[in-house]
């Protein structure tokens, strides 16, 4: 806890930032009721109609005759924002900060302003999100040093929108509301950075975090060829986008079309890998390989594309003895290794890691190799293999079967050109008396490419003969109609194997035929790429595999070539085919296109899929009030004076209230019972007993419909024009009766009474238990399925957004966030178990395929 002595120590500082805060948002202030003037008369000089124009120069008028006193309550709204956190932090808990919008019961004028503050606010707060990262840390730190410090959040910019509301209060229709808002945007929540920069250099100059380090969790890029540093890869999993839950009545997931993020597929048996799962959701680890070695370590080896590391492997077969040299610092390769084992290992058990220091090459600790020793046969790092994963399984053995079906071994990127391999690379492709060379054959494959029948495939089928032929004929064009040499065998066999990648990828039933179509535009290109880049295979992050992976997740739920997305994705496609010389940095060029198409999109689709998952949720919020009043007011009378408090404040209460808690919760059922005792309070009384009851009970209620109201945004004045009517209400009721003061003597008596209850006591509504549909465990919002649309439609890709768990009902939505089907739990789970209806794992396009190849050449143990 701080000290006195801390807290007079930093009163200086804080009084300081307050004054700062009220003075530069005063001189704000100031600016912006001075330009409204200049806004409004520049807007009635260009109205188009007379009504228009008087429109304007009454709100001039009107601003004109208010201006003072919303200058004043501006600040007056802030200081609240800025009590000790302690005493804020003690209402928290029973306060709204924000609302979500209001019932169609409430005004449509309060629903618009709430989202008025709602959305300039979270705007603003976007634009400074660095600035006040690093306001909220030190005011956390300060809160450590004393209790006079304001809340982490007080000057979020919501807060001053909301000030700033409570300032015009009742005194501007909605329309020019609206209008004075756009004028606060422009004015103030746009020019907020040099308040935030201020209090910053205020604190820093106080020595309060002088230096705030921010983290991100980005995974980084992989790095390929000689680069040494590639081979750092810690296996670090990229943070994932979790399901927000509404009170436990729902569950959305993260707005957006989450491409790439689709959720992992499980590793492939028998690759000893990691699931090769989608960034994002991880995929279902498997056990790591054994790892060899003189008294082996034990590693855990690195995880596929976005999934999670496997288990460590089980130690090498060594008996007692020190773990191998070589074992370096964690996560690094090749030159440094450790010392040797830093403990005997038990035999059959691993040796503890090295120490990092100096030593032979070898694998690290926790990676794929370790020392000397060998991995499921394949020879280690240290050896002149590959030490890393690709398509979810070890390089090495990638390489392995891709040097049996060529026929020839691949020769490492940064291998010497005097290596064994490189040479027999080069001899096989090379021109030769017998064989066309790769030059011959990549030239050919540039016009082949042209061909409409490979620019525009009619059928979704990838044919290695045709291609074959295709080349031979365009070669036979420049040599007067004759074919003298056939093609080489490296050319030959690449071919047939991209024609195994392609017929993988066309028998992936997660991907549309309109998007496998467009892929298969790809075939001579890739083939190109592959021929071009002996490593095309061995490293993932190639940009030709990554392109096709992008387009595949890009065109999930994309089956109309009227797509706006399928338009894009084919303009990219045809810019790329139509490139006779393909290199690299063509297919990195339309890679970047691409994502920066992705970054429009997925935008975009987050905007609408926020406010879908916003409608949906508040017409459910609506659905559940409307429900409970019904049962609260059903056959009571309700006089006028109360209508503003029973029809309008208090279902804006529970509204709120259930989007954020839900039902399930002592403060609904609170909310309710206090909902009975004023409807009950308000009906006619036919009994001294009842009168006895009222003015027992009038002020405890006044009270409670008061405390209450406070905790929402509602000004002071509005909640006390409410709650009069609550009480002007039981004083008419009071002043109505005639009974005799022993009359009221006896009832006062009686009520004392423990079994006694007034007589227009509202019982509680009992509600008929209906039993619960259940929805499998494993099915969270931001899944994606190919849902079932009915028996004469085809089956659709679409993103599981909103679970409603009280109305046993799923909300999906298409890659632009619009929602276009619902479902009950029952009747999805059942189409589920038909097959109508399926997850789709969201693997990357590309890694699959090669995975499912390598693994068919691969022989078996």
């Amino acid at each position: 806890m701080p000290t006195n002595t801390q807290d007079k120590e930093l009163e200086p500082l804080i009084k300081d930032v307050k004054n700062n805060i009220r003075t530069r948002l005063g001189d704000l202030m100031s600016k912006l009721l001075n330009q409204a003037d200049d806004t409004l008369f520049e807007l009635a000089e260009g109205a188009t109609s007379n009504e228009e124009q008087n429109r304007f120069f009454d709100l001039m008028r009107q601003l004109k005759d208010h201006k003072q006193a919303i200058a004043v309550e501006f600040i007056e709204n802030i200081d609240p924002y800025l009590r000790p956190y302690g005493i804020v932090e003690e209402e928290k808990s029973n306060q709204k900060q924000e609302l979500e919008g209001e019932l169609s019961l409430v005004e449509k004028s309060d629903v618009e302003d709430m989202v008025l503050v709602k959305n300039i606010g979270e705007k603003a707060a976007g634009k400074y999100r660095e600035q006040l990262s690093h306001l909220e840390a030190r005011l956390e730190h300060l809160a450590l040093k004393t209790d006079d410090i304001f809340t982490r959040d007080a000057l979020m910019p919501v807060n001053f929108c909301q000030a700033f509301d409570d300032a015009l209060a009742d005194k501007f229709n909605i329309d020019n509301k609206k209008l004075l808002f756009q004028i606060f945007n422009e004015e103030i929540a746009s020019k907020l950075d040099a308040l935030y920069d201020s209090i910053n250099n205020r604190f820093i100059d106080a020595g309060i975090l002088p230096q705030i380090k921010l983290f991100t969790h980005n995974q980084s890029p992989k790095r390929r060829r000689s680069d040494s540093a590639m081979q750092d890869m810690s296996g670090e999993v990229p943070p994932m986008d979790e399901p927000e839950s509404y009170g436990n009545y729902a569950m959305t997931a993260p707005p957006g079309a989450s491409f790439g993020h689709r959720g992992g597929a499980p590793g492939i048996s028998g690759t000893h890998a990691p699931g090769a799962g989608g960034a994002g959701n991880p995929g279902a680890a498997m056990p790591g390989a054994p790892m060899g070695g003189t008294g082996g370590v034990a590693g855990a080896p690195m995880g596929g594309a976005g999934g999670i590391p496997g288990a460590p492997g089980t130690a090498g077969t060594g008996g007692a003895g020190l773990g191998a040299p070589g074992g370096g610092a964690a996560g690094h390769h090749g030159q440094g290794g450790g010392a040797a084992g830093a403990a005997p290992g038990v035999a059959g058990e691993p040796g503890a890691p090295g120490m990092p220091g100096g030593g032979s090459p070898g694998g690290a600790a926790g990676n794929a190799e370790a020392g000397s020793g060998e991995m499921a046969g394949i020879p280690a790092s240290g050896s002149g293999g590959y030490s890393h994963y690709t398509a979810g399984m070890p390089a090495n053995q990638v390489g392995q079967v891709l040097g049996q079906f060529f026929g020839v071994p691949i020769a490492r990127g940064d291998a010497p050109e005097e290596s064994d391999a490189a040479q027999t690379f080069a001899e096989y492709t090379a021109s030769t008396p017998q064989y066309y060379g790769h030059e011959e054959i990549l030239t050919a494959l540039s016009q082949v490419q042209a061909t409409p029948q490979f620019e525009q495939p009619e059928e979704i089928r990838f044919d290695a003969d045709v291609i074959k032929q295709a080349l031979l004929d365009e070669i036979s064009k420049k040599s007067g109609g004759m074919v003298t040499k056939r093609i080489n065998q490296i050319a030959e066999k690449t071919i047939d194997f991209i024609e195994l990648i392609f017929d993988a990828i066309i028998d992936d039933g997660e991907i549309s035929d309109t998007i496998k179509a467009l892929l298969l535009r790809l075939q001579i290109p890739v083939i190109k790429a592959s021929m071009v880049d002996q490593e095309f295979f061995i490293y993932d992050d190639h940009p030709a595999r990554v392109l096709l992976d992008k387009i595949a997740d890009v065109g999930v739920g994309v089956t109309e070539h009227t797509d706006d997305i399928y338009i894009r994705l084919d303009r990219i496609v045809t810019d790329l085919v139509t490139e006779y010389d393909l290199q690299t940095s063509t297919f990195q060029a339309a890679l970047d296109s691409l994502n920066e198409f992705i970054e429009e999109l997925e935008r975009e689709a987050a905007r609408i899929e926020q406010e879908a998952q916003r409608q949906v949720l508040r017409e459910h919020a609506r659905t559940i009030v409307l429900k409970s009043l019904r049962g609260v007011t059903a056959g009571m009378v309700l006089p006028e004076a109360v209508h503003p408090l029973v029809l309008k404040r208090w279902p804006t209460l529970m509204f709120n209230h259930y989007l954020e808690h839900g039902k399930e919760n002592d403060e609904w059922i609170n909310i309710i019972d206090v909902l009975r005792e004023i409807i009950s309070s308000v009906q006619s009384i036919d009994t001294p007993e009842d009168l006895a009851h009222l003015k027992s009970t009038q002020d405890d209620l006044v009270a409670s419909v008061r405390d209450k109201l406070s905790r929402t945004n509602q000004s002071e004045s509005d909640i006390e024009g409410v709650v009069q009517g609550l009480i002007d209400t039981h004083q008419n009721i009071i002043g109505s009766c005639a009974f005799s003061d022993q009359q009221m003597e006896d009832a006062e008596e009686a009520i004392t009474e423990e079994d006694w209850t007034p007589s227009n006591t509202i019982e509680p509504a009992a509600e008929p238990e209906a039993p619960k549909a259940q929805l499998p465990s494993n099915i969270m919002p931001g899944m994606w399925f190919r849902v079932n649309m009915g028996e004469d439609s085809v089956a659709r890709h679409c993103k599981l957004s909103v679970i409603i768990v009280e109305d046993s009902r799923l909300v999906f939505v298409n890659h632009a966030g619009e929602i276009v089907v619902e479902k009950g739990f029952d009747e999805f789970t059942e189409e589920m178990s038909d097959g109508l209806s399926s997850v789709i794992m969201g693997h990357s396009v590309f890694d699959h395929a090669l995975n499912s190849v390598i693994t068919k050449l691969s022989p078996s143990e």
